[in-house]
């Protein structure tokens, strides 16, 4: 980003050719294309008095923004249901469910196609330039993939082939009493197939170091589960009584096989036997089950009141014997006011009920966590080189770093919650109120350990955290008339998480991240905490600034770690606005998020290859374009507390020895607006339906993610976590930018 103005004069470009320095602004537009997503869906249904059935076969196909990525499923399902008898009732149900995809790279490392095209120098002719050799070795003017040449020889397909079925029957023994059973099964094969052509400079697939790469993995997974209950239902005067009683049987069982090879001999040829080096596979095997019985009663009171008390306990194999049992009741107790005291109703109130609940849940340890294994050895200095075994022909194994603890209990989280629901103007404003307490107790974590003792962490109950939320939601109809109404859905989320309490001797355990950044629990602190390296400050928070050498005017970084800030919001709301005229109706959903914070390496990134147009705001070279400007200054003092005026660069403020000298550089608030999804349904009206096959038409038109504004997150959108569907957020690693979506849908009933 320290390059002069861009004029068309004559420079050398890397392949040590002259060309005009120009702006090439299309770098990234031109990578990207449009995807879609098609799907079709048939079913059909019939039956008689006896008997009903269901048939329905899915087909999706959808592409990304980049060529090479493709997605195809196919579903098909089967619903049978029957009375054989009066008293014995069946029913199955069947779903085959075939799964590929081809993907190029994702995430943080130097062969994700999108990620190198968004870093591109602006100068750099990424589309015109050539990206092959006349051997067929790509040709790039950085450390990195070329993009397009990664989309071609960084590859990877996958397949999921899943079955899932279940088969059950319901026998009445009287009016009043019936039993249930169901047997179920969930069956999966995947396989993944990657390849690393020779010369790929990224980690790829098989971080290969440029020799080329196989990779090639298998997983199994077979999980059976079974649910036996005794159901009543008896009326006793003015108490209405229905009760459960079960047998829930869980048995997860998974295999997977993977193998990496290196050091490919033949460029292009993509099969193991084209490998050099083939290295040890890794190969896993899981099973767990899980044994539950339990009781459900439910008592109402002239339909104004209603108990509802139950209780489960679990038997859970991947717990020691002794610690197996995990009892867990529960108890909501609910009042109709405005039925148990009609005078209460009038034109404005039109019902009023008010809720409370009690709760537990337990969890069981994952599986083998209660006792201590063995792994490969190996030995390294952190310079190298590293001693990997097998070694020599010999095997080492040594005790994995992670210990095991037989002394491991479930971990159980309890949550009571009041409410109220009241419906007011003839049901033109609804509200619902909620209120809760939830708090775990005996945590399950890895908490870290001495390496004194020989491993690095230990598997054991360690912490408590309480959280307490709100949740309001809250529906008005504003318009209602005979041809058009506007109701509005709105619903308010706040909540915070404190840690508060920790196993003696334990001060922190690391959830996520790395040495910096990281997210950790720290009593005290909220869950969800982000930790890392900071600006160093004084006393009174100025920053410290260096005042000579060729950083004078920068900042320093911390030598350890502080609090950043937390990745969970100050509050989140989500307002669906639904509009129907006529034979039209058109749904918006707004969402707003206020408060979180995020490690960005995207936004870093961006920003310190000069890449986004903040930093180009100020000039960076004098009129002549040779002397550099030094437009930027950070604000701070000395080691004395003297202000520090010194001017620097562009390139010094974005750099890494900058801006981005610490963690706290990264930091970002993540509040956000955005049109998250709307929808223009129109339904045929039955005066034309009934002039044509069908029995409905309904046609549509939708968008999603199609306006956002984060105040402080420019560019790309902040609803991005490096560890995915977790709980546990606030890093954000190189993850590809989200993608607004626009089409239709047709939909049509015999």
């Amino acid at each position: 980003m320290g390059g002069p103005r861009m004029i068309g004069q004559t420079v050398t470009n890397f392949f040590g050719q002259p060309e005009a320095l120009k702006a090439y602004p299309n770098n990234v537009s031109d990578i990207v294309q449009n995807g879609f997503n098609r799907q079709n869906t048939i079913g059909i249904s019939g039956g008689n008095d006896k008997t009903t059935y269901r048939v329905s076969f899915n087909n999706t196909k959808e592409t990304y923004v980049l060529r090479a990525n493709e997605l195809n499923k196919n579903v098909i399902s089967l619903n049978l249901n029957s009375e054989v008898t009066d008293k014995l009732s069946v029913s199955s149900y069947l779903s085959l469910n075939n799964t590929s995809s081809i993907r190029s790279q994702q995430g943080n490392q130097l062969a994700n196609p999108f990620f190198r095209a968004l870093f591109t120098p602006r100068s750099y002719d990424l589309t015109g330039t050539p990206y092959y050799g006349a051997t067929g070795a790509q040709l790039y003017y950085g450390g990195e993939d070329n993009p397009y040449w990664s989309l071609d020889n960084v590859r990877y397909n996958d397949e999921v082939n899943r079955f899932i079925g279940n088969v059950g029957a319901r026998y009445k023994f009287n009016s009043w009493l019936n039993a249930d059973f169901k047997l179920g099964a969930d069956i999966q094969s995947f396989r993944a197939h990657g390849f690393d052509e020779i010369g790929s400079r990224g980690g790829g697939n098989t971080s290969a170091n440029g020799t080329g790469g196989i990779l090639d993995a298998r997983n199994n997974l077979r999980n059976i589960n079974s649910y036996l209950t005794l159901n009543a239902q008896k009326q006793f005067g003015k108490f209405n009584v229905s009760g459960t009683l079960g047998n829930e049987i869980f048995d997860n069982f998974s295999n997977s096989l993977s193998a990496r090879s290196t050091g490919l001999a033949i460029r292009g040829f993509d099969q193991i036997s084209n490998a050099t080096v083939l290295n040890t596979p890794g190969v896993g095997t899981s099973q767990i089950r899980t044994v539950g019985v339990f009781a459900d009663v439910v008592v109402d009171y002239k339909r104004w009141l209603s108990l509802n008390v139950k209780a489960r306990n679990d038997f859970a194999s991947t717990l020691a014997p002794g610690n197996q049992s995990i009892f867990y009741p529960a108890a909501a107790l609910s009042a109709s006011m405005t039925d148990a005291i009609p005078t209460l109703k009038n034109k404005v109130l039109n019902s009023w009920k008010l809720r409370a609940n009690y709760g537990v849940v337990g969890r069981a340890a994952p599986a083998y966590n209660t006792d201590n294994y063995a792994s490969l050895g190996g030995a390294a200095d952190g310079f190298g080189p590293n001693i990997s075994y097998p070694f020599n022909g010999l095997s080492g194994y040594t005790i994995s770093n992670a210990a095991g603890n037989v002394k491991l209990k479930p971990e159980f989280t309890t949550e009571w919650e009041i409410g109220t629901d009241i419906s007011l103007f003839d049901n033109r404003v609804t509200i619902q109120a909620n209120y809760y307490v939830r708090k775990l107790t005996d945590g399950l974590f890895g908490v870290p350990v001495s390496p004194a003792a020989g491993v690095t962490s230990l598997f054991q109950n360690a912490g408590e955290i309480e959280t307490k939320g709100t949740e309001l939601t809250l529906g008005l109809v504003p318009v209602k008339s005979r041809n058009f109404t506007w109701s509005i859905n709105a619903n308010y989320t706040q909540f915070r998480s404190m840690v508060t309490k920790l196993a003696p001797g334990v001060s922190v355990i690391t959830l996520a991240g790395f040495t910096t950044p990281n997210i950790r629990l720290v009593e005290g602190e909220e869950y969800g905490a982000i930790f890392g390296n900071a600006y160093q400050r004084d006393a009174q928070g100025r920053m410290i600034l260096q005042t000579t050498g060729t950083n004078a005017g920068l900042p320093l970084p911390t030598s350890g770690v502080v609090k950043l800030g937390n990745s969970n919001p100050r509050y989140t709301i989500g307002i669906t606005n639904t509009f129907t005229y006529k034979m039209f109706t058109l749904d918006v959903l707004f969402d707003i998020r206020e408060g979180g914070d995020l490690y960005s390496r995207n936004l870093a990134d961006l920003r310190r290859n000069g890449a986004v147009i903040e930093t180009a705001e100020l000039a960076r070279f004098d009129k002549d374009n040779v002397t550099p400007l030094r437009n930027y200054q950070f604000t701070g003092v000395d080691a004395t507390g003297a202000a520090v005026n010194i001017p620097i660069r562009a390139d010094q403020y974005w750099g890494n020895a900058g801006k981005y000298v610490a963690a706290e550089g990264f930091m970002v608030n993540t509040s956000w607006f955005r049109v998250r999804e709307m929808n223009l349904t129109m339904k045929m009206p039955k005066s034309l339906i009934d002039k044509t096959p069908f029995g409905n038409i309904e046609f549509g038109v939708f968008g999603r993610n199609l306006f956002l504004k984060a105040r402080d997150y420019p560019h790309l959108d902040p609803e991005q976590n490096a560890l995915g569907s977790s709980n546990i957020g606030g890093l954000e690693f190189n993850a590809n930018p989200a993608t607004r979506t626009m089409g239709f849908n047709l939909r049509l009933t015999f």
